[in-house]
């Protein structure tokens, strides 16, 4: 009825005809009245509306606007005031004309509100606006008014000035009250240093390349969070120190998100970005870094910059999860980040502009896992306006390797999409790359839309799982389409992008390359030199297909690129080159790779093959985590989602890898949280009690913060030498003394040992040369024994395993305590007939350093899993299992002194990390000839060895297979580049994979050996520095001058010093002696107690020729790279002096 009423009413006033209609009233009796209303004086103000025309007896709503100078009196019908309300309702009764009235007032003018030499840096809101006048506003006196200026990027705001230059308020928002005539004007300036075009960081390359996450861009500044637990909590409910915290707390002021925790941080729901302008630095981590599980986190807000973090969502979730989503966003940047384990892609970007992805890990996603949609094991989605990955490995995954997402929405219109220079291995099917179509025809307000990609100097190397699947075609891409029907029913193939494909290569030689005739090494070679080789004719031989499009000159004509339409100048490499760039760099690789990663890398490599696989029967795709066998793991609760809520259960997690060091305490310590250390601040000039210091930029347009940042990434900073804080000893002097000849304190070793206090404290005794036949036992922790001469201070005794009661009474050395180390001196059992051991240590952080370990069987056992031994510069002799055991042993530069033919190790490890870890051995035999000689046998349980960088001398060979049967189950028994005395690389093709039927590798490649440095191995959550504590000191100087002797220590290290003149020895912090023509020989004395090299007066090279003429106040040291240290190094060192008289002093040491 009202829309028959409407309809009708409308004729009427359009002057069309009207029939009545029955039942209706005729529209031509009802009556209208229209009201008019005028401004009184003229141009004192506005009304709205100025007319209504409306039925008898509804009403109008009218609104008066006073001009500056005048100010609203009322609303009058001739003399008559009717109203003073304003706004102002009318009832309309007969056709009438109102008036506003206005009334005078006092006003000013108000001129701004840009400085002039300031425009375009910023701009300013005013509230009220006031009356426009030419160059600012009128307003009446007594008007309030308020001003905000907000700096473009790049800007600061400075000041409020008035028309003379003098400051009204710094506030970017100032306040004021109008009482005559005035002017305000805001005053911007560049940001000191600020560089538009500087990219993310050096080496950020790609269309996100200029992405500034965190740092300050304009007058807002920049804050730090720092994240220190590994729990998680809701949005409503924010934890300071929580990841959720810092990226959801606050504003959208520029933030950098640091690390002082390591570990799985394992989220218990999705974790979404609530602001933009974000840098998460994981290479800032201690320990081994941070990975993120659970729920993913969905990064949908611009300028976002992530580094060195591991996404791996797992699926203790009923909900399939990406581990990390990125999509309707712009300006991203991924570098050596790490995406695995989720049930749906491990990495979901698109509808994106201006995104890099670079040196990132996509691989081992569940295949058939609690998706609901099925199985999957999907890389990757991945596209938008302008994307970019480069030198990202993508590897073990099924499908989507990638899937490019094309133009299939309004989201992305225009798309230039690069993939280059990455490294595909171990894909599933012959379309596993794929994508890249183009909706045109959909996109009707968007014509021109195209999706173009760019595939260039990609590396295709075949798994398992490629040999078993991709039987027929193999293709660098599967470009998809969509296909549009007329009205007429006839195909209309519209939906394919554009496609440039250049220098992407087959690896022809693989062992897992599939035995059909399309991966014939002649065929792959021709898909290899044209990657468009077979397209035109559409040979089955062909490495671009499009589907039922096919392939014709015409569709060649319309869909490839003959060149790279739009480029980002992206570096590109060498296919080849790719390979080997990719296969040892990507992925999250600071503080250290973990050995999930480090096993994808060497996969890929080739130095060892897919270990796990899952349903689907072949290594490399797994169905879920715990497919997966790791060395070490982390173990915390998590809540196991099942198919109804009853089902729900918390469970033990004990599938992500071991981020070792994850003891809350060892971050950086920042006294004024501007995410520099306080030492860094102090060594570069910054103060470590402001708070702005971090966020100012640079010269070189970055900020203190990211200049730091950016140097622990590419190595020029140690972050570790940030994240200790253990305190350094502090010897000057030995606590005992023993001596065979009575001069010192005590005439035994285990007399001195006695005398040790029970408490823990550090106690140090030196033990002058002499043979001392005793059964030693250190029962006590913090006990360190340094002997005078490696060769003539002899511990020994020649008991059997078999005599007084087992190994803990016969072993000539029994160590029980923790924190015990040896230096400079022989512990020798001389039995030859039976097991005998010389050192059996069961203590936690175990040193030994220049010394000989010398017996026949059973020469050295170490201790139980979980405790740390450090063995360097050290001779361990024997011919039977003379080391054995178990414990995380780390043998740096050790002699492996043959006493005959038989096996170096035994151990019989039940869970090591790394077990026993040899770098850089040299295996030697005592005759000078030994053949064929075993590296080891497992005793029993599983055992892990590593030999890494082995010499073999000269007259000693290894039989081929290199280790012996005994009984274990290795985890692993491997080596790396041995070489022989001439450095040539010795064939370990016929080295033993399997004891007893189980397999173990042998070979093991450059990534997985690099992560056996001896910090990782050692550190432990307590932060150990073994290197340090083992560190052997550069020999002295000496300086000769008017009868006196002296000696310095050009180190700054040395905590004493053991002078030695006419075979006696003296320890002392005397720095000089008498001149008397007697040779001197000295040895630095660092404070754990090792003894440094020797340097003797009569040694011309080690007389310092150089005039001090000051004190030394304070030290820096850098690495060769430029890199500053905390101590020494070893290898070439550069050290700055700071002299007393305000001088300083730069050389170059070498340290072995």
């Amino acid at each position: 009825m009202k829309k028959q009423i409407t309809m009708l009413l409308a004729i009427l006033m359009t002057s069309v005809a009207v029939v009545a209609l029955a039942g209706l009233p005729d529209p031509t009796a009802l009556t209208y009245y229209t009201v008019t209303v005028e401004v009184s004086p003229a141009g004192a103000g506005t009304v709205s509306p100025t007319s209504s025309r409306k039925l008898s007896g509804t009403k109008s709503m009218f609104t008066a606007t006073a001009n500056a100078g005048y100010s609203f009196e009322g609303w009058y019908l001739g003399d008559t005031q009717l109203s003073t309300a304003n706004p102002y309702t009318h009832t309309h009764t007969a056709n009438i004309t109102i008036t506003a009235r206005f009334k005078a007032e006092a006003a000013h003018t108000v001129l701004g509100f840009i400085k002039a030499d300031s425009k375009g840096m910023g701009s300013v809101s005013v509230e009220p606006t006031g009356t426009a006048t030419e160059g600012g506003y009128k307003y009446n006196h007594g008007s309030s008014v308020t001003v905000t200026a907000t700096a473009y990027k790049g800007h600061r705001f400075d000041r409020w000035e008035d028309g003379a230059g003098n400051t009204l308020s710094t506030s970017a928002t100032y306040a004021f009250t109008v009482n005559d005539d005035m002017a305000v004007y805001a005053v911007f300036s560049q940001l000191p240093n600020y560089k538009d075009d500087l990219v993310s960081f050096p080496g950020a390359e790609g269309w996100g390349r200029f992405t500034t996450g965190g740092r300050m861009i304009d007058d807002r500044g920049a804050k730090v969070y720092y994240v220190t637990r590994l729990d998680d909590c809701t949005n409503d409910n924010l934890v300071e120190g929580t990841l959720r915290w810092a990226m959801r707390t606050g504003d959208d002021t520029p933030r950098t998100i640091l690390f002082k925790v390591s570990g799985t941080i394992y989220l218990t729901s999705r974790l979404d970005a609530a602001h933009p302008n974000v840098t998460i630095a994981g290479q800032t981590a201690p320990g081994g870094g941070i990975c993120i599980g659970g729920y993913p986190i969905k990064l949908n807000k611009p300028n976002t910059i992530v580094r060195h973090i591991r996404f791996r969502a797992g699926d203790l979730q009923k909900t399939s999860v990406t581990a990390l989503d990125a999509e309707n966003t712009h300006h991203m940047m991924f570098d050596h980040c790490s995406f695995t384990w989720s049930m749906e892609e491990n990495l979901t970007m698109y509808d994106c502009d201006s995104t890099t992805v670079q040196w990132c890990i996509l691989g081992e996603a569940l295949y058939n896992s609690r998706n609901a949609k099925g199985a999957r094991a999907y890389a990757t989605q991945w596209g938008g306006e302008h994307g970019t990955m480069h030198h990202c490995l993508i590897t073990n995954c099924y499908n989507r390797a990638p899937r490019f997402n094309g133009v299939r929405t309004s989201e992305d219109l225009h798309a230039d999409d690069e993939f280059i220079n990455n490294v595909i291995y171990n894909w599933g099917k012959p379309n596993s790359i794929y994508g890249g179509e183009c909706y045109d025809y959909r996109l009707t307000t968007t014509p021109d839309a195209y999706c173009r990609t760019y595939m260039i100097n990609n590396y295709f190397r075949p798994g398992p799982i490629t040999k078993e699947k991709v039987t027929g075609n193999r293709y660098f891409v599967g470009a998809s389409y969509w296909s549009a029907q007329t009205t007429g029913g006839v195909p209309n193939w519209k939906g394919a992008g554009q496609w440039y494909l250049s220098g992407n290569k087959f690896e022809v030689d693989s062992k897992w390359r599939p035995t059909n005739s399309k991966w014939n090494k002649d065929v792959l070679e021709k898909v290899n030199a044209d990657n468009m080789y077979g397209f035109v004719n559409n040979s089955s031989d062909r490495a671009f297909d499009l589907e039922e499009l096919g392939g014709s000159q015409a569709n060649y004509d319309k869909y490839i690129l003959t060149s790279q339409t739009l480029s980002s100048g992206v570096t590109i490499e060498s296919a080849d080159d790719a390979f080997r760039s990719v296969t040892t760099k990507a992925g999250a690789s600071l503080p250290r790779y973990d050995e999930v990663d480090a096993r994808l890398l060497a996969e890929a490599a080739g130095t060892q093959d897919p270990q796990f696989g899952g349903d689907l029967g072949k290594k490399g795709i797994i169905d879920t985590p715990t497919d997966i066998t790791l060395q070490s793991h982390d173990e915390f609760s998590a809540l196991y989602e099942g198919d109804k809520a009853a089902d729900n259960k918390e469970v033990s997690v004990t599938w992500y890898p071991r981020l070792q060091g994850d003891s809350y305490d060892c971050g950086a310590t920042d006294t004024d949280g501007d995410g520099l250390p306080d030492s860094y601040e102090t060594a570069t000039g910054l103060n470590p009690n402001d708070g702005s210091d971090g966020m100012q930029l640079t010269e070189s347009g970055y900020s203190n913060l990211e200049v730091f940042l950016n140097g622990v990434a590419d190595g020029t900073i140690d972050m570790k030498q940030y994240t200790r804080h253990q305190a350094d000893a502090t010897l000057t002097a030995f606590n005992a003394i023993v001596a065979k000849d009575g001069s010192g304190n005590y005439t035994t070793v285990q007399a001195a040992v006695n005398a040790a206090p029970t408490d823990g404290t550090p106690y140090y005794i030196f033990v002058k040369a002499g043979e001392y036949n005793e059964h030693v036992a250190i029962d006590k922790s913090n006990v360190h024994l340094t002997g005078q001469s490696r060769e003539n201070t002899i511990i020994w005794d020649n008991k059997t395993n078999n005599d007084d009661g087992g190994v803990d009474k016969a072993a000539t050395i029994n160590v029980t305590g923790n924190d015990v180390s040896f230096d400079n001196l022989t512990i020798r059992n001389t039995r030859t007939d039976k097991q005998a051991v010389a050192l059996y240590s069961k203590g936690d952080r175990i040193r030994i350093t220049s010394c000989n370990l010398e017996g026949w069987q059973d020469t050295y056992r170490t201790g139980k899993d979980g405790q740390r031994h450090i063995v360097r510069n050290s001779t361990i002799s024997g011919k039977t299992d003379f080391i054995y055991g178990a414990g995380e042993v780390f043998f740096d530069g050790v002699t492996l002194m043959l006493t005959g033919q038989g096996w170096i190790v035994a151990p019989d490890h039940q869970s090591p990390r790394y077990g026993y870890v040899f770098n850089n051995a040299i295996i030697k035999s005592k005759s000078g000839t030994v053949s064929n000689t075993h590296l080891g046998r497992p005793w029993g349980n599983t055992p892990m060895v590593s030999y890494l960088n082995t010499s073999v001398a000269s007259g000693v060979t290894i039989a081929a297979e290199g280790w012996a049967e005994m009984g274990g189950k290795p985890k692993q028994m491997a080596e790396y580049n041995t070489t022989d005395a001439n450095g040539n690389a010795i064939d370990l093709s016929q080295r033993r994979t399997s004891f007893g039927g189980t397999a173990s590798k042998a070979v093991i490649g450059k990534v997985e050996a690099d992560s056996y440095k001896l910090d990782y191995v050692l550190r432990g959550s307590d932060n150990w520095d073994a290197d340090w504590q083992a560190f052997i000191l550069p020999a002295p100087r000496f300086l000769k001058s008017e009868g006196i002797l002296g000696w310095y220590d050009p180190t700054g290290f040395a905590s004493c010093w053991l002078v030695e003149v006419d075979g006696q020895a003296t320890v002392t912090t005397d720095t000089s002696r008498t001149d008397d023509g007697k040779v001197v020989v000295v040895r630095p004395i660092s404070a754990y107690g090792v003894l440094g090299e020797p340097a003797a007066s009569d040694d011309p090279t080690r007389i310092s020729t150089a005039k001090r003429t000051a004190d030394v106040v304070s030290r820096q040291y850098f690495t060769a790279d430029g890199r500053q240290v905390q101590h020494l190094q070893h290898g070439l060192n550069l050290i700055r002096e700071f002299m007393a008289d305000g001088t300083t002093n730069t050389f170059k040491l070498v340290v072995k």
